[in-house]
């Protein structure tokens, strides 16, 4: 009987071991959550950091103290115009300092701030605007090639309708149009008239009434860039903003080292806004912004000029490595942020090498996680960085499930599932589309195929509508991305499954190369075999000049591989 009473003991502790090896983390955190909205922290940055520039332009810049001034006073110009708490406010711009000052402005008075990518047309914004019922937008004139205010007319003839009867057949939730221009036209605000209009009374009184605004309610909605169907708004509230961008902010900080952040990824991104844009106001962050749109020269050259830290993508960091190789500046050491999708080995070392870069912090998330769930630090060790997207943050739970739902072990691919303060409000009009991504429980879906490993550092295998199968075969295309792009004279890869009537699906590398390099299918064939199983080894291989990106500088998987299938940009 004891014997027996032994075996049931021993069993009960090796299923307690094995659960215990499930990929399953929970990251308590180091210090509590902040209760407050994004306008009290910009009026906390202001007391504290009032003579410091917040942001700098090419031709202007504003101290923390003019931006809280400022966005008081377009705060109170939108009230004038009817602009309510929980009304929703598009800001159609790239960055720009007017960009922040709506932000602000909307943060101060509770209106909800609707991120438009600059890059949208006609029939893109007015989806947007008819989805979550937009009563106004601010957006430019023109910004170099992008014709904002014409754009705009190619949906109704705004110039015909006067500013007091706005109304418009295709979106009829838009009442207001406030252009940023130094020209007047009729049947439109003013975004420069609408600032100077408020009274320093009218403005004090968005000052005192900050109580009129909660730390739960709505801040921002931002579009997501999908693969299918149209694009989903993601809701997210001021304590969401507040606390990821604390999370974002303090991974980088050097409480030794005043920071000015090179500004190339998008104001409208989650990146830009919440690591960028609210998390600067944490510790008075100044923001740089080298031009309105990308551009990676001048990127190099601020960094050049002092900027100490920079954001970017891995393809942003790329085009800077091919830039520095032409203009060969004298970069001293800095900090670089790196989020978006997953960095290669190659990537990594070429930034230290040519870029100068110090120090490395990865982060991953989505925009509808608020931004950040996973980051490193500014002392993340270099094997940490290869592959791994950072350690679960503060706050957040993590775990990785098969297709049944159940964990998986530690260091086993699943799909990744997180819950924590940051999960959004939900899809904004969308019920069913929020119960799809996430449960009942709080777990929210993230689609990506992830690894686990019992310290709490992650990595991304590949997005799960991104796995080929070829005969039959899981084929993950992050794992032959990072092998190619160890290749001398390959740039940048991306791989994509292209139909094929035997096999069901094919590998397809698609290849940026170094200038005046060439390379044929033989040769990758010749540099995978021995090293990569033969079925992942690409099948077809093409060269091509660009990849399709969003503006956020993401890769768009499914438009590269329409472009393979319709011979196009090859």
């Amino acid at each position: 009987m004891m014997n027996s009473l032994c075996r049931r003991l021993h069993s009960n502790v090796d299923k307690f071991r094995s659960m215990s090896n499930l990929s399953y983390k929970h990251a308590v955190g180091r210090k509590p959550l902040i209760g407050k909205t994004v306008g009290d922290l910009l009026k906390n940055a202001a007391e504290r950091f009032p003579e410091k520039v917040a942001v700098q332009s090419q031709n202007e810049s504003m101290t923390f103290f003019n931006l809280l001034e400022k966005a008081d006073r377009l705060g109170a110009g939108l009230m004038k115009l009817g602009l309510r708490r929980g009304d929703r406010l598009g800001i159609w711009a790239p960055n720009i300092l007017e960009w922040e000052v709506t932000c602000m402005a909307c943060s101060r008075i509770g209106v909800i701030l609707v991120q438009l990518n600059p890059a949208y047309k006609a029939q893109e914004i007015e989806y947007c605007v008819n989805k979550v019922e937009m009563k106004a937008i601010v957006c430019p004139e023109k910004v170099k090639k992008i014709e904002f205010f014409s754009i705009l007319n190619e949906l109704e003839n705004i110039g015909s309708f006067d500013k007091d009867r706005l109304n418009l057949r295709t979106m009829p939730s838009l009442k207001h149009i406030i252009l940023i221009s130094e020209n007047k036209h009729k049947g439109v605000y003013n975004y420069g008239d609408l600032l100077e209009d408020s009274s320093v009374e009218e403005a004090r009184k968005v000052f005192r009434g900050q109580d009129n605004v909660k730390f739960d309610d709505g801040f921002n909605i931002q579009f997501t860039s999908g693969s299918t169907g149209q694009p989903k708004a993601a809701l997210l509230s001021h304590f969401q903003v507040v606390n990821n961008s604390n999370m974002t902010s303090m991974m980088k900080h050097d409480p030794n080292v005043e920071q000015k952040i090179c500004f190339q990824v998008p104001f409208f991104h989650t990146f830009g806004t919440t690591v960028g844009v609210v998390g600067s106001l944490h510790h008075g962050n100044t923001i740089v912004l080298p031009d309105s749109t990308y551009n990676p020269k001048a990127a190099l050259k601020t960094i050049e000029q002092g900027c100490n830290v920079i954001f970017g993508t891995p393809t942003m960091y790329v085009d800077l490595i091919n830039a520095q190789k032409d203009m060969k500046l004298e970069l001293k050491a800095f900090v670089a942020v790196i989020g978006g999708s997953p960095s290669s080995p190659k990537l990594i070392e070429d930034m230290r090498r040519i870029l100068n870069i110090k120090n490395i912090v990865s982060i991953y998330g989505l925009t509808e996680t608020t931004c950040v769930v996973f980051h490193g630090n500014l002392h993340t060790e270099d094997v940490k960085l290869y592959d791994y997207v950072g350690k679960i943050s503060d706050h957040v739970e993590a775990k990785v499930v098969d297709a049944r739902d159940n964990l998986v072990p530690f260091g086993e691919a699943g799909e990744l599932c997180v819950r924590g303060y940051s999960t959004m409000l939900g899809y904004w009009g969308d019920e069913k589309k929020t119960k799809e991504t996430i449960d009942d429980k709080g777990w929210l879906r993230t689609g990506d195929k992830f690894v686990l490993h019992e310290d709490g550092y992650g990595q991304i295998v590949g997005r799960l509508k991104d796995m080929i199968i070829r005969g039959g075969e899981n084929i993950y295309p992050k794992e032959i991305e990072g092998f190619l792009d160890g290749h001398p004279d390959i740039v940048e890869s991306q791989v994509v499954g292209l139909p094929d009537e035997r096999m069901g699906e094919i590998v397809c590398a698609c290849l940026r190369i170094e200038d005046g390099k060439a390379i044929t299918q033989k040769d990758v064939q010749k540099f995978c075999d021995g090293k990569l199983a033969h079925y992942k080894i690409p099948s077809v291989v093409h060269v091509m000049k660009s990849f399709p990106k969003t503006t956020s500088g993401k890769i768009q998987k499914f438009k590269l591989r329409d472009d393979i299938l319709a011979g196009r940009n090859l």
